[in-house]
């Protein structure tokens, strides 16, 4: 319901005016926070920051613009079932924080579409949208010109008094689930551990090092420079078994905890051989050498530098380190970071999350799945 009407604007004189200046929109909702954004030409900035203000604070709500998007927000599903990276992530979350905080759906499930009122959607604006928990982020602008219309902006804002919400850490729980789709052929898997302080941790940037390292990719690459064809999952798992498909190794982290794993997918008939295929690499992740951890480094610089020259991905950063740090870290003091991490800095974070209880996913063909104390006993949980 993002740039719809407002109590200034419909929704047709706010598409309007985006389409008269050229401006370019969106609203992205996450599991920690939601993000507005707008791109446009810097002489536009007084017009798109009171827009962007405007529906954050006063939406509208109306009853056939509700109505209208019950057909997106069903389109909305349809795309996480259709990709399976997706639909796994959320499987993942879902499964590891059973039933509390991270856990909960993401997306509008049918069985929970009659919850989509304009009463429950103003009640979570109340609770949760206040200047308190805003941070308002500007890329290639002056910020004295930004405060100035960002002040204005808020001169009808009535403030409503401010309650201090109960902060609910999430209860990681693990566990196992297994989703049939006939019109997946293959098995996707996915296993992943708890990693503890997530972007508070000062360990945030070594387990990054170490997704780099992992790498992944597809059986059929066209090769070429940065590709990662010289990560250890690509060596040790795609030149080595045909049975597998791809596969990857990932870190999913939030503001006090987070996800690594492994995503593999494969022929259904080999999928106790893909599950030790990733048991054998969770065992092996300590055992780093120079050479790998070299060239995870480099790989993550450029990877980090390149990105940094988009000012979308300059600004979500700026947002979320704001927001969960309250600090904002240089390209050049993470590139330091990067370089100061060791072998031994490898070896402890793979012991500390491999201590926790495994989130095991698999989704598709399930008929050849082992049970989950099965998979337990492969990794080596006893």
């Amino acid at each position: 319901m993002a740039f719809h009407s407002t109590a200034h604007l419909s929704h047709l004189r706010t598409i309007k005016s985006l389409e008269k200046i050229g401006a370019t929109v969106s609203c992205n909702a996450f599991r920690e926070h939601m993000v507005y954004s707008c791109e446009c030409l810097k002489e536009y900035l007084p017009i798109v920051t009171n827009l962007i203000i405007g529906n954050v604070l006063f939406p509208r709500f109306l009853s056939w613009e509700m109505k209208n998007n019950v057909n997106r927000l069903n389109l909305m599903r349809e795309k996480l079932f259709e990709n399976n990276e997706l639909y796994i992530t959320e499987l993942l979350h879902n499964t590891a924080w059973y039933n509390n905080t991270l856990g909960n759906k993401l997306y509008v499930y049918e069985s929970s579409i009659e919850n989509y009122t304009s009463e429950n959607l103003r009640n979570f604006m109340l609770k949760h949208f206040s200047p308190k928990n805003m941070t308002l982020i500007g890329v290639n602008v002056e910020h004295d010109e930004l405060t100035k219309w960002t002040s204005r902006a808020f001169q009808d804002y009535v403030p409503i008094p401010y309650t201090n919400q109960k902060e609910v850490t999430p209860k990681y729980t693990g566990g196992f689930i297994s989703v049939e789709d006939k019109n997946v052929k293959k098995t996707n898997i996915a296993i992943a551990y708890e990693t503890q302080g997530g972007w508070k941790s000062s360990d945030m940037i070594t387990l990054t090092v170490l997704q780099t390292l992992m790498g992944g990719g597809g059986s059929f690459s066209t090769g070429g420079p940065g590709k990662g064809m010289y990560s250890r999952l690509f060596l040790n798992v795609l030149n080595s078994y045909n049975f597998i498909e791809s596969c990857m190794a990932f870190s999913t982290q939030h503001s006090d905890t987070g996800l690594f794993g492994l995503y593999f997918t494969g022929e259904p008939s080999n999928t106790s051989d893909i599950i030790k295929a990733m048991a054998l690499e969770f065992q092996k992740m300590n055992r780093v050498t120079d050479e790998e951890l070299n060239r995870a480094k480099k790989s993550l610089k450029s990877f980090m530098w390149m990105s940094l020259e988009y000012k979308s991905i300059l600004m979500e950063d700026l947002a979320r380190q704001m927001m969960i740090l309250n600090r904002i870290l240089t390209g050049k003091q993470l590139s330091d970071a990067i370089d100061s991490i060791t072998k031994e800095d490898i070896q402890r974070v793979v012991h500390n999350f491999l201590k926790t209880k495994p989130t095991v996913v698999v989704y598709g063909n399930i008929n050849y799945s082992p049970h989950y104390d099965e998979i337990c006993n492969i990794l080596g949980h006893k």
